[in-house]
């Protein structure tokens, strides 16, 4: 778009958002028909039986991620992620997916020291061999986070990374590794809720928003598009995307399998809505536009150091995160698990 914007300053209701769809207008030729009984005498029954059978499987859903989060030490705040947690279109497995989890806790060394005394099969042998505090030291490098993959709790396949809150906090706020504040860039099921890291997590999307627009060569983005640039902002310049160690088409599937550009539009909805709110940008039917001129407020929502190189900045802090935390991985998870989750990945990545 390359004219002026003329935005309301005035927040949209939701009934002005352009994916919430319409009533039919009562002048319609079809109108009446739409709505006779006779026509079709099932379908608000249909769609009623539909719409529990949707909530009754997001209860279940939650209730084994809880079960799940029950075993394990207490965190500060939790969230699922991955298509074990948001099932993904294409996926041909006959096996169940890892649900992935990360943890955020005040302290990791008592995390780990409790969790060896009640999960020591979920650790490899080097870690219980050095102890919680070594492993705690060894936690603190590149982006902060330990996981444990392929533990079986209550019949599911998990992984699960611990990091401290005030590691977790720092990437939200300055995108210091990308990696916990770039998974929280796509819907997340918060299971553990914490109102600082939420205030956080306000500001990790926002940037994200002002990233993608800054990024595009056009000044318009369909919906699609816009969720694929946020999506991509944490694969830039990933070192298991480089050595084809990651399915190539996971960003299309993170967006567009069932139900998931409607989880975007609810996780940036109100977000979007303030940027109109301040002249950024406009929402439209099919996405968003803005004029050239809004490029320098959309720069100073970056953190600073983002601001000049903006591409080359993300992709140097990706790739250095994403390689420390695979060398990490190499050593913590051991050689069978760790053999099993590189091989798995590879397989992703060769399709």
């Amino acid at each position: 778009m390359r004219r002026a914007l003329h935005t309301t300053r005035g927040l949209l209701h939701v009934k002005e958002l352009p994916w919430v769809k319409p009533r039919p207008s009562i002048t319609s030729k079809n109108h009446s028909k739409n709505r006779s009984p006779k026509q079709n005498p099932n379908s608000s029954a249909s769609n009623h039986a539909e719409s529990t059978k949707e909530e009754e499987l997001k209860d279940e859903l939650k209730d084994k991620l809880n079960g799940i989060l029950d075993t394990l030490p207490k965190a500060e705040f939790a969230f699922g992620y991955g298509s074990g947690v948001f099932p993904q279109d294409g996926l041909k497995s006959d096996k169940e997916p890892q649900i992935d989890f990360i943890l955020a806790v005040d302290d990791v060394t008592s995390f780990h020291t409790a969790n060896m005394s009640q999960n020591p099969s979920h650790y490899s042998s080097l870690p219980l061999l050095l102890g919680p505090s070594p492993t705690s030291r060894f936690t603190s490098l590149g982006p902060g986070l330990y996981f444990n993959p392929y533990c079986p709790i209550n019949s599911s396949s998990v992984k699960y990374g611990v990091l401290s809150t005030r590691s977790l906090l720092s990437d939200l706020e300055t995108w210091s590794s990308l990696y916990a504040s770039g998974r929280m860039h796509k819907p997340i099921n918060v299971l553990k809720p914490s109102p600082t890291i939420s205030k956080s997590q306000s500001k990790n999307l926002k940037m994200a928003l002002s990233c993608t627009l800054l990024m595009s060569s056009e000044f318009e983005k369909s919906w699609g598009d816009l969720f694929m640039g946020i999506s991509n902002i944490s694969y830039s310049g990933d070192l298991r995307m480089s050595i084809k160690a990651e399915d190539p088409d996971k960003v299309n599937k993170i967006v567009n399998s069932k139900g998931q550009v409607e989880k975007f539009r609810d996780l940036y909805g109100p977000h979007l809505r303030e940027l109109e709110a301040e002249g950024v940008l406009q929402i439209n039917e099919g996405g968003v536009e803005w004029d050239e001129s809004a490029g320098g407020a959309l720069r100073e929502k970056l953190p600073e150091r983002y601001r000049e190189d903006l591409r080359r900045e993300l992709e140097r802090t990706v790739r250095w995160a994403s390689t420390v935390q695979s060398l990490k991985g190499a050593v913590t998870a051991g050689a069978g698990k760790g053999v099993d989750y590189l091989w798995e990945k590879f397989k992703k990545g060769m399709k």
